[in-house]
């Protein structure tokens, strides 16, 4: 296993970008690839960085002995979608140039069935987001605690008294009027029901939230959204909270899931 990290110019952004990767090569020597990697695209919360994963979790010893490349990029913030305001295309970059790019780089697989999109909080929501609209990519999707319903959305960004990093103004910087979110393409059960009615194979989803999480409410919403429409996915509810010490201990059960999907 090799840990990278990598810089390159990207054109959705207009400027150099570094993401971290986790590559299993071992017996697996770029030279003498037998059989292309899987991949995971996998996506920091709000207020992290590429770092995360690494910085604050066990995923790489964890992703040993998999054939499984993750890719871990940063989002400033920005909620993974293209901003309506400053025109920067992290949605596009996420579900299309980054893919693209590390395929060019690495010997990947090209298949839908191994190519997956994942995340914890806001990266929950951005793994789902462009999970759904890059359908045709993607085939897995993971959210660990995502923040995946507009309508928190609006509530948290709306609040009379809002906490650090969750000021009405800074949503509206990435998203633009938050009254315009329900259904647009920032809207995942919007671009869940746009795939469902045009009859489009969906990705295989897998859900886990804490019970003591405050975004449980979004997640146990999708959950049933999910129930409803008779969408295969997996959900799991287990006791944690909104940190490191719950995604941390999911991140086994994630990759398993990933082995077998």
């Amino acid at each position: 296993m090799a840990i990278m990290e990598v810089e390159f110019f990207s054109h959705c952004l207009q400027r150099y970008v570094t993401f971290n990767a986790i590559v299993p090569v071992g017996d697996k020597a770029f030279g003498n690839v037998k059989d292309n990697f899987a991949s995971l695209y996998l996506l920091h919360g709000l207020g992290g960085n590429y770092r995360d994963w690494l910085n604050y979790s066990k995923l790489a010893y964890h992703a040993r002995g998999r054939n499984l490349a993750i890719f871990m990029p940063s989002a400033e913030n920005k909620s993974y979608i293209d901003n309506p305001h400053t025109k920067e295309k992290f949605g596009e970059f996420i579900g299309t140039e980054l893919v693209e790019f590390t395929r060019r780089l690495l010997p990947l697989s090209h298949k839908r069935e191994d190519t997956a999109i994942g995340g914890l909080s806001m990266g929950g929501y951005g793994a789902m987001r462009n999970g759904l609209k890059y359908h045709d990519t993607f085939g897995s999707i993971i959210s660990l605690s995502g923040a995946l319903a507009a309508e928190i959305l609006h509530k948290i960004a709306t609040e009379d008294e809002p906490r650090p990093n969750r000021r009405k103004s800074s949503f509206e910087g990435v998203f633009g009027d938050l009254a315009a979110i329900p259904g647009s393409d920032m809207d995942c059960s919007a671009l869940l029901k746009k795939l469902i009615v045009s009859d489009k194979q969906l990705p295989k989803i897998y859900m886990t939230c804490g019970t003591e999480d405050e975004l449980l409410a979004g997640n146990r919403m999708y959950h049933k959204i999910f129930k409803d429409n008779d969408i295969a996915h997996i959900y799991n509810e287990t006791p944690g909270g909104h940190d490191w010490l719950y995604w941390d201990e999911q991140i086994p059960a994630m990759l398993d899931w990933l082995d077998g999907r």
